[in-house]
């Protein structure tokens, strides 16, 4: 597996809009609750709230998919499985349950599930961009990049034709493939793009300044050495990494 900085996950707030909701008073006040756990960083309060709102309403999908979130953020990445799975198992067609399921599995370091995950979004609900984004960070991670680069494309067209605004995470993992292809001019643009968003991500310096080091010149080197300095600082392992040729 390649060294990738962990970019983006499904965040689930008050402000979202509920898949399947519930009619029972109670379990309603609790997931509201939990919401405000979530945004406050109250992790096992949030944790709490959740579970006792599906306790009394076992059907209430988007309680299930919070209290996902809520694992997934304290690093217990089998309950946030288990989580997404019964979300799941109320509604296939919840791309939120099938995301939980699949960025759990990914930090799991369980790339089967992961994969698995995002295969079941992409052919239950085929129009969704984010079962393609995702799938595209899983083969990116296992230096699958031909395959990744296939599926970042098919979100990137997704988000176009639904008029979703994709994040800029969207343009920072299609900089790291287009690096790990060889599109090394291509690769600097985007990287300039949305260098002010994400300045202390490791691997995005470390491949800047790896980018600047190759089409730079000699009068440049300076300057690709202090990304590539920047991104070890910052946690960037050099694990053998390989560059297709263009």
């Amino acid at each position: 597996m390649i060294f990738i900085n962990l970019i983006t996950f499904a965040q689930v707030s008050s402000k979202t809009k509920m898949w399947c909701g519930t009619q029972d008073k109670q379990a309603r006040e609790y997931f509201d609750s939990g919401n405000f756990g979530l945004e406050n960083h109250l992790l096992k309060q949030s944790k709490s709230l959740f579970i006792a709102a599906v306790k009394i309403d076992p059907n209430f999908c988007d309680a299930w998919d919070n209290l996902s979130v809520c694992c997934k953020r304290m690093g217990l990445y089998d309950e946030a499985f288990n989580a997404g799975l019964r979300s799941v198992m109320i509604d296939s067609t919840n791309p939120v349950a099938w995301m939980n399921c699949g960025y759990a599995s990914f930090l799991n370091n369980d790339i089967y599930k992961a994969l698995t995950s995002f295969d079941h979004l992409q052919r239950i609900i085929p129009n969704n961009p984010e079962g393609y984004y995702g799938k595209s960070l899983v083969l990116y991670s296992i230096d699958s990049i031909a395959e990744a680069r296939f599926n970042l494309i098919k979100a990137i067209q997704s988000y176009k034709a639904n008029k979703i605004k994709k994040g800029s995470e969207v343009q920072l993992l299609l900089g790291f493939i287009e690096y790990k292809s060889g599109n090394i001019n291509e690769a600097q643009k985007i990287f300039k793009k949305i260098y002010p968003k994400h300045i202390d991500n490791a691997e995005l310096n470390y491949y800047l300044g790896k980018c600047i080091q190759i089409t730079g010149g000699r009068e440049n080197l300076n300057l690709a050495n202090s990304y590539i300095e920047r991104g070890i600082t910052l946690g960037y392992v050099n694990k053998n990494e390989t560059i297709q040729n263009k």
